[in-house]
């Protein structure tokens, strides 16, 4: 289990899904608008097969991409509160994750002093920076 990037996934979460659940918001509000322009487009100008054929595929799209904005949203709305609530937390993490960098550093580089048989400490240091 790589620590470091857990956190780092945690910690992103916090960051990113409320942003991505509020851009959502703002992109569904644009698309919202696109269609009624459509729609008031077809309503008002008498179209011909060829452009009533155009405004119905342009409606399609819109409302595909508003689906699939709307989807994400569902989903997302059940944890934006609760990683909003943890906003406050990013700092900690932000630290936490310097700690777990400052470790990964210091356990490269560790070395055992012996106690009693100085003569193997060479030996136990020399071979245990071998294999990392």
């Amino acid at each position: 289990m790589d620590i470091e990037q857990s956190i780092n996934h945690v910690r992103d979460a916090i960051r990113e899904l409320p942003k991505i659940y509020g851009d959502n918001l703002d992109q569904i509000k644009q698309l919202e608008q696109e269609r009624m322009d459509l729609m008031h487009y077809m309503e008002l100008v008498d179209l011909n097969a060829r452009d009533g054929f155009k405004a119905y595929k342009q409606m399609q799209e819109v409302l595909r991409k508003r689906r699939v904005l709307k989807d994400q949203n569902e989903e997302l709305k059940h944890v934006v509160p609760v990683l909003k609530s943890m906003n406050s937390k990013l700092k900690d993490l932000d630290m936490a994750v310097g700690g777990v960098r400052k470790s990964k550093e210091g356990l490269k580089v560790r070395m055992y002093r012996c106690r009693r048989r100085n003569d193997l400490e060479m030996v136990i240091n020399g071979s245990h920076n071998k294999g990392r």
